[in-house]
């Protein structure tokens, strides 16, 4: 019986034990992947560096890759469009798809702006799974693997190559549920702490020379929902917005000749849902509706129009006298369900 008691208490202890050793292994495990995300996103905060990136997207006829030099110093990005790789092996330099942000250089956005893509490690972990998959070179740097998992059904995956030595983001790959790819950012050389008088030369004697320090001021600003009030028209916020997301970013945009807008960003941490939206009857739109969005047909309020891909669904609704576009990387279904849930919020 002393021996049974002995054996129980034992298997007791180990069980207890076990759990407090799961837990405390769970919260180190939990402690290092946050840790890995504010690395990555100190990296792209602090780190001097200047190299060739490329952007791989699938489009209606294939992948399109496009080549950009870019630099970066302190938080701030300069970016310059080099060529266009298009599908059958043609390559365009004519094309200047990002030929306006050779003079946005400095914007601070998309990397370690509002929209950083890593902001907020502590959402990401809350929506994703860090999962180790090894190392892998990229560009000539030995760089650690990592998959991002969803937690929440029905959601893309990412992939990611961290430079080992610096933490940079070297590689970044979209995942969707079928398997395919349909957004691969890689970088295809790097020089950290580069000489930038040859990275932004001046480009003429006139011409001042190309400034990482000095941020373009853009028509808008950053406003509370309660600020809304005070828009001349209908604007719309999901009042279910998908499992995970958060509002993220809200701006007021006022353009001199062509009206005001309002731009709303949700975010789990990876994964987007934007919102743009103003009066449907600017002249400008009603200009050029019909040659940027033909296949949508005359606009019929309360009916939504919609568009999808590998990457994520667009959807197009009139509400209230307001043109409401919104995009994400979401499945039709889900996005659906944000649209529905739409309510006016002035």
């Amino acid at each position: 019986m002393k021996r049974a008691r002995t054996v129980v208490g034992l298997v007791g202890f180990a069980a207890i034990g076990g759990s407090i050793a799961w837990g405390l292994l769970g919260e180190a495990s939990a402690a290092r992947d946050l840790e890995t995300l504010l690395d990555v996103q100190r990296a792209e905060d602090e780190l001097s560096f200047a190299g060739r990136r490329t952007i791989t997207t699938d489009g209606p006829d294939g992948a399109v890759t496009t080549v950009l030099d870019v630099a970066g110093r302190a938080g701030l990005r300069r970016v310059k469009f080099v060529e266009a790789r298009l599908p059958g092996g043609e390559v365009r330099r004519d094309l200047k798809p990002f030929g306006f942000v050779d003079r946005l250089g400095s914007v601070a956005t998309g990397h370690t702006g509002f929209m950083a893509r890593f902001a907020e490690p502590a959402l990401i972990l809350e929506n994703y799974r860090l999962v180790r998959l090894g190392r892998e070179g990229v560009a000539g740097c030995p760089s650690d693997r990592y998959a991002l998992a969803p937690r929440h059904a029905g959601r893309a995956s990412y992939r990611l190559w961290v430079d080992a030595r610096t933490r940079m983001l070297m590689r970044f790959q979209v995942i969707g549920l079928d398997g395919r790819c349909p957004f691969d950012m890689s970088h295809e050389s790097i020089a950290y702490d580069p000489d930038w008088t040859q990275v932004a030369p001046p480009t003429a004697a006139s011409t001042p020379p190309a400034r990482l320090d000095a941020p373009l001021k853009l028509p808008w600003q950053k406003v509370t929902v309660d600020d809304l009030r005070g828009v001349e028209f209908a604007a719309w916020l999901p009042a279910r917005p998908p499992a995970g997301f958060k509002l993220r970013s809200l701006e007021y945009i006022s353009l001199k000749r062509i009206g005001q807008a309002v731009q709303a960003w949700y975010s789990d941490g990876i994964a987007s849902v934007m919102l743009f939206e103003f009066p449907a009857n600017l002249k400008i739109w009603q200009q050029w509706r019909s040659v940027l969005f033909p296949a949508f047909g005359k606009p019929e309020e309360n009916v939504a129009r919609r568009m999808s891909h590998a990457g994520g669904t667009f959807i197009n609704i009139t509400l209230g006298g307001t043109e409401v576009f919104i995009a994400g990387q979401l499945l039709p279904d889900e996005m659906e369900r944000v649209v529905k849930s739409l309510s006016k919020s002035n």
